[in-house]
């Protein structure tokens, strides 16, 4: 936040206007400080505080006009080289994209706090807006986030998207609150969780982390969910992967600093379908035998792995 503000004022002060504007202040002062110490001939120009008032409206004036020539020739100068015009409509474009995006962040927010504390579907009386756990799924763009929640075997009866078909077909571009019988879960778009810190799509994601701090303070979410896609893995670009593991690493250190509570974190590797022979490999199991841990927890990992070492020893 310290480094955008500091990035901001230094824009600003390379802008034109605003070096004329300190220059003219700078003049200003010297003019009622120095004025009256300073005599041609014998006679000092600046004695009085009339002198003084002109001198300062003349300098006002040269400060304006030299604005207005400034802003002449960047017209004139946009209007004949259309790439500039084009650069304009674009940033435009962008700000007002932002502001509608900061807007439906806000809004949506407060609805599911409504929806959790007043909808009749979590039973007929008012709740804590803590009554239901959050989270939030986090990952790359077409990293199979939505799809992981909508085959994960939760009902979402509250939501519009009826047709969850039609719904898996499109990409997420806006947060978006699915509930669930017993969670709320917060889907967020791809960029979230790929754009650098200078970015003008981070201050969304900041946003939306002040936001969620903002209507539950004590506990703002239950946890992550980081979804990684086989593909992502596979890919046999290194630079990438570790790129990918840098920015999701700064993203979870964001949700420690603006939340103030630690989080748990899930990871989720997506789309295994990618490793060759997954399919065929589970293809025989029942819909239970799918639901088992693929593996062991890492507690008994961790005795596994003690016992081993202590047979290699002996």
């Amino acid at each position: 936040m310290i480094r955008r503000c500091c990035n901001f004022l230094l824009k600003t002060l390379k802008t034109p206007w605003v070096q004329g504007l300190i220059c003219a202040l700078l003049l200003v002062l010297v003019l009622w400080v120095a004025g009256p110490l300073v005599a041609v001939a014998g006679h000092v120009f600046f004695e009085s505080t009339t002198s003084r008032l002109v001198g300062t409206l003349v300098i006002v004036f040269i400060w304006g006009l030299m604005v207005a020539i400034l802003s002449s020739r960047q017209r004139r100068r946009e209007a004949t080289d259309p790439e500039i015009a084009t650069r304009k409509e674009k940033d435009a474009a962008l700000q007002d994209r932002l502001r509608e995006e900061f807007r439906h962040i806000k809004h949506t927010i407060k609805t599911a706090i409504k929806t959790v504390t007043t909808s009749n579907f979590y039973g007929p009386t008012s709740r804590s807006r803590y009554a239901l756990p959050w989270y939030m799924v986090l990952g790359s763009e077409n990293c199979g986030k939505t799809s992981l929640l909508l085959n994960s075997g939760l009902q979402f009866p509250l939501n519009e998207q009826a047709d969850r078909h039609l719904y898996k077909l499109k990409s997420t571009s806006k947060i978006e609150v699915l509930f669930a019988n017993q969670a709320v879960f917060i889907d967020t778009p791809g960029f979230y969780a790929q754009c650098n810190q200078e970015s003008r799509e981070h201050g969304l994601w900041t946003y939306l982390l002040r936001r969620l701090f903002r209507e539950r303070p004590a506990k703002a979410l239950n946890g992550i969910i980081v979804c990684v896609s086989m593909r992502d893995m596979l890919d046999g670009d290194t630079t990438r992967r570790e790129h990918l593991a840098r920015t999701i690493r700064t993203r979870l250190g964001e949700v420690l600093k603006n939340l103030r509570s630690y989080t748990p974190v899930y990871l989720v590797f997506t789309k295994c379908d990618a490793v060759p022979g997954f399919a065929q490999f589970f293809a025989h199991l029942s819909r239970n035998e799918r639901e088992q841990i693929f593996g062991c927890p890492l507690a008994q990992a961790s005795w596994i792995w003690t016992q081993r070492v202590r047979n290699f020893m002996n």
